[in-house]
């Protein structure tokens, strides 16, 4: 089957390049008025670009310098015709000819694609509250409680994303779900047959299976698109048929395919502290933007995900602290690791250090999100684990949810403890940062 060129609309947002922005924001812009395309009238029209991208061009049919990149999408403003084709404006004499754009009446919903069939008694319990979605991605207003347990329907890609279904057009994030264990079945290579009419787009480069869900050695490249008329279900993953006793999975990801070929490089964007299984600690610090090669992956009871980068070695990975991969931190935790509950969640604190209060001071209660009660001056606390948010702040951990703000105006530390602190700490960017009053 052949490659075709589509308008996502999951990729779809509005981009107006800052170059134009700088132009456009002393002067007039150009108005979009009804668009009448195929004799239908258009009210908001959207140009998404075709996905090999175009130049911009002036109204003599320059190049203005600015490329619109594949499957950008921008407001359109008066149509011309420069040179007897057809072109809208999309900034200050800046226009782009209709034949590189697909034109859509506003941002068309985003439907979901289902990436993996989920066991009929799967069940899954909350790490912590979590807004629910629908099926374009937008909240419902509903919160679901931590703790609490769902039945899972599918695994579905939304916007770039994984969610469970939890009730009729509901979903929540996947990385928020710790899966309960269900008894074992044999690994399934055949499934209920879904016919299809549809294109799909390959998030990363994705492993061929043959109609028994064995690898054929064959690869489709990233960012590739392919018309599919089945799906159906392999080792409880969803596949689309693509050609003749070929098949690929939505997610464009498998555990084979993301370990299978060897380590995948992780580019740190904040520095990040090692965890060392075979002490049981976190050790040294490796400093942001520095690169490792990541082995295996494994996701504990609390949806945390760590990559192995040594022998005993492990970094955890956050949406915040890692970029510029071939895989997302979503795609390693759905298809490349493997569970292991208890794994670095009883660790052992690197060194003891002790605080000595010099006022009263308000602990930070994470169960609540809330400062609770105060501690008295002069007291004096062993923190087991220290964490350093986006703005700079260290916090100490004196009990299992209650931490100390560790400031040399309100506690004193020995010469000792006080250099350590910064070389323990664990980055947690978004930590303490948005404290319930």
């Amino acid at each position: 089957m052949n490659k075709k060129r589509v308008l996502l609309a999951s990729t779809m947002a509005i981009l107006i390049a800052p170059t134009v922005l700088e132009t456009i924001s002393n002067q007039v812009t150009v108005q979009a008025a009804p668009t009448n395309i195929s004799e239908n009238t258009i009210n908001n029209p959207i140009g998404t670009v075709d996905y090999g991208g175009a130049d911009a061009i002036d109204s003599n049919g320059n190049k203005t310098g600015l490329f619109l990149s594949g499957k950008s999408s921008w407001k359109l403003g008066a149509s011309v015709l420069i040179n007897n084709q057809r072109c809208y404006a999309i900034g200050v004499n800046t226009y782009v000819n209709s034949q590189n754009i697909t034109i859509t009446d506003g941002m068309p919903p985003v439907n979901p694609f289902l990436v993996k069939d989920t066991d009929n008694n799967q069940t899954g319990t909350l790490g912590y509250a979590v807004k629910v979605v629908d099926m374009h991605g937008n909240p419902t207003g509903v919160v679901l409680p931590a703790g609490s347990s769902w039945k899972l329907g599918n695994l579905y890609s939304i916007n770039g994303k994984t969610y469970y279904q939890v009730a009729t057009n509901e979903y929540v994030e996947s990385t928020v779900v710790k899966v309960n264990d269900v008894p074992a079945t044999a690994p399934s290579t055949s499934g209920n047959m879904t016919p299809e009419n549809r294109t799909i787009a390959l998030s990363n480069d994705s492993q061929v299976l043959d109609d028994n869900g064995n690898p054929t050695g064959k690869t489709l490249p990233k960012d590739s698109f392919w018309h599919t008329d089945q799906s159906k279900s392999i080792n409880n993953y969803r596949y689309y048929r693509v050609a003749t006793n070929a098949w690929v999975s939505m997610g464009g990801a498998s555990s084979a395919t993301i370990f299978g070929n060897g380590p995948i490089s992780i580019t740190l964007t904040t520095d990040t502290t090692l965890y060392d299984s075979s002490t049981n600690t976190f050790t040294r610090s490796l400093p942001a933007g520095s690169s490792w090669k990541a082995y295996s992956a494994v996701k504990n009871q609390n949806n945390e995900i760590y990559v192995k980068v040594s022998s005993n070695e492990w970094l955890r990975l956050t949406e915040k602290n890692q970029s510029g991969g071939a895989y997302t931190m979503e795609q390693i935790a759905t298809y490349g690791a493997s569970s292991e509950p208890d794994f670095a969640t009883h660790y052992a604190p690197a060194v003891a250090l002790t605080a000595t209060l010099k006022n009263n001071q308000s602990v930070y209660d994470t169960s609540s999100n809330s400062l609770t009660r105060a501690l008295p001056a002069s007291s004096s606390w062993k923190i087991t684990k220290v964490v350093r948010n986006q703005k700079n702040e260290f916090w100490g951990r004196v009990s299992t949810n209650e931490w100390l703000l560790i400031d040399a105006s309100n506690l004193n530390m020995s010469y000792g403890d006080s250099d350590t602190v910064p070389n323990v700490a664990i980055s947690e960017p978004t930590f303490a940062t948005n404290i319930t009053k």
